[in-house]
């Protein structure tokens, strides 16, 4: 692979992210966050690096996230049909499962370093998800 050098003012590169598409905009996203991890801890071990990665992996993808808010909006409203309701029951399996799965990731990251889940949540910034 090669590697290019830009020098861009950093409003430039904020504005160029707006032609990405939303799966590229999540894996960015997740790119940044274990960059900025990497470089607030340079020293991590090989297991805290491994469930860094893991814990932005299981991030619930913008498709999944709109599609779930679309349907719970719906169904507050009283509108949605038998099929609607199995693809939300369904997505918000699928949601459960990657939260689940995250968390336990979570944990084993906050025993590692000896600090409670919320304390780790809150020094790699992150925010439960919400349903919509």
């Amino acid at each position: 692979m090669s590697t290019i050098q830009l020098e861009l003012p950093f409003d430039t590169l904020l504005s160029s992210l707006q032609q990405l598409n939303a799966e590229e905009l999540t894996e960015l996203a997740q790119h940044a966050a274990w960059l900025c991890a990497q470089r607030r801890a340079p020293s991590l071990t090989q297991a805290e690096t491994g469930l860094l990665l893991k814990i932005n992996q299981g991030i619930v993808p913008p498709a999944t996230q709109r599609r779930c808010a679309e349907l719970t909006k719906k169904q507050r409203a009283g509108g949605l049909s038998d099929q609607e309701q199995a693809e939300l029951m369904t997505l918000v399996d699928e949601i459960e499962l990657l939260n689940a799965r995250r968390l336990g990731y979570l944990v084993e990251l906050a025993n590692i370093r000896q600090i409670s889940v919320d304390e780790l949540m809150a020094s790699l910034q992150l925010k439960p998800f919400t349903y919509g």
